[in-house]
């Protein structure tokens, strides 16, 4: 394991002058830190100084590192690199603060990425050598490494190179979970799924396999079981093993009829997908029409228009999710307005994405939401709308994001909306001007 000093001194060497006394920075001198890099405005700085700024307020170590990362790379897609090393070498100096190993491992997953999206992959891969140290250490125990953090790490080390020991690691941990010593047997089963996904992901579809078997003949949790078989299926299915998929479809059907009808509803959008993508279109669609599930319609829908068979996309999508039952769950936990919208852009339907768009945001405005759900929707339909080449609609939306921002408790929630609002502005070269300069001024107060 690279010790803090071996990795502080490579970090400088390759240009992101650490902020050596960071616990003593207070907003307004870090400011001046990376302000004095000598760097070109692109225009957006009017938003991401002000964010950096209100980082520095994040009480918790490990949302302020990955809300800084994601900065950096903002930074850095805005030719501003120095800057966004330096946001980086902050990150890595606030993530030694973190107490808890794994959460550390998960934060440095994520700087590592940074680093590797600004054009630093050495560092990168110095900073993944430790995750996995980190890892190793903690492999027993693992009942806090989350789902997403197992995916993650396992494509981050592949990107670095370092494939073969992200395989070790998934195979150890595979081995491991009899010994895992968490008592929630949903925890287990999502967390052998994850390991199945990463299999994919590193092109080891036998591995996959395996795992996906350790689901079948578990005895607990035959729900969390039948989606994480059907998970795995889908993988091998994109990648060209049809009859491993058509195994393990049997598999969960099997399983699957032994649930009663309620549970069965939550299965049938991860099966028919997987027909879906085995060029099985009859079956995609009787799945689908049993439980008249708009995500199940939606997935399918977007599945054919990806790889060009417009006409099975519209008949998924007409008449399913034309008019979308609107509720405040929709903005949470299901498929998202722009989501669909985006899809009848694909199908040359502007004017039904516009008229999906407008009825999500007519019920948003009478609702409940809370604000960062209503951020996530105008910036998400806004993006489409610039798509649609409507750029004047598109900004109406995503001012009125910054509005809802100034409303919203929490620095660290803002922090979140706000890099959300910019993702939009720099991914469809948007330029911030002076209308966001007063709109971040009004954030700032309200802070």
């Amino acid at each position: 394991m690279i010790t803090r000093r071996d990795f502080i001194k490579r970090t400088a060497y390759t240009g992101a002058a650490v902020l050596m006394a960071d616990q003593f920075l207070n907003p307004v001198t870090a400011f001046a830190n990376i302000r004095s890099t000598s760097r070109t405005d692109s225009g957006m700085e009017c938003i991401l100084d002000p964010l950096y700024q209100m980082m520095q307020h994040d009480p918790y170590e490990s949302s302020k590192c990955l809300d800084l990362a994601e900065l950096s790379t903002l930074y850095g897609r805005c030719g501003n690199e120095e800057t966004g090393l330096k946001v980086l070498s902050e990150a890595i100096i606030t993530a030694r603060e973190i107490e808890d190993r794994r959460e550390l491992a998960s934060v440095l997953s994520r700087i590592a990425d940074a680093y590797y999206s600004i054009g630093k992959p050495g560092t990168a891969s110095d900073i993944m050598s430790e995750v996995l140290d980190i890892l190793y250490l903690e492999i027993i125990n693992t009942d806090t490494y989350a789902y997403t953090d197992i995916i993650f790490t396992s494509r981050m080390l592949d990107k670095v190179g370092q494939r073969e020991k992200a395989l070790s690691w998934l195979d150890e941990a595979l081995e491991r979970r009899k010994d895992d010593i968490s008592s929630d047997k949903t925890v287990q089963m999502i967390r052998i799924r994850a390991i199945g996904e990463a299999y994919i992901a590193l092109g080891a579809d036998l591995k996959a396999k395996k795992a996906a078997k350790v689901l079948q003949y578990a005895t607990y949790e035959p729900l969390k079981r039948i989606r994480g078989m059907a998970a795995i299926a889908e993988g091998l299915a994109e990648r060209g093993r049809s009859e491993d998929a058509r195994e393990l479809i049997a598999a969960c059907t099997a399983l699957r009829n032994n649930l009663d009808e309620g549970a069965q509803r939550w299965t049938e959008r991860d099966i028919s997908i997987i027909h879906a993508k085995l060029g099985e279109w009859d079956k995609a669609f009787e799945i689908a029409d049993s439980s008249r599930d708009e995500d199940s319609y939606f997935r399918i829908a977007r599945h054919a228009a990806d790889t060009g068979n417009m006409e099975i996309a519209k008949k998924a999508a007409y008449p399913a999710l034309v008019d979308l039952k609107n509720d405040d769950d929709r903005y949470i936990f299901m498929l998202s307005s722009p989501e669909v919208a985006d899809l009848f852009l694909s199908l040359e339907d502007s004017a039904q994405a516009v008229r999906t768009i407008n009825r999500s945001l007519s019920y948003m405005d009478s609702s409940n939401v809370e604000e960062c759900w209503r951020v996530k929707e105008l910036s998400g339909s806004a993006a489409v709308l610039v798509k649609m080449g409507n750029e004047p609609y598109a900004l109406k939306l995503l001012h009125r994001a910054f509005a809802n921002v100034i409303t919203q408790r929490g620095v660290i929630f803002k922090n979140k909306s706000l890099l959300r609002i910019v993702g939009v502005y720099m991914d469809h070269g948007i330029p911030a001007g002076k209308k966001e300069k007063v709109l971040m001024d009004r954030v700032i107060a309200a802070c």
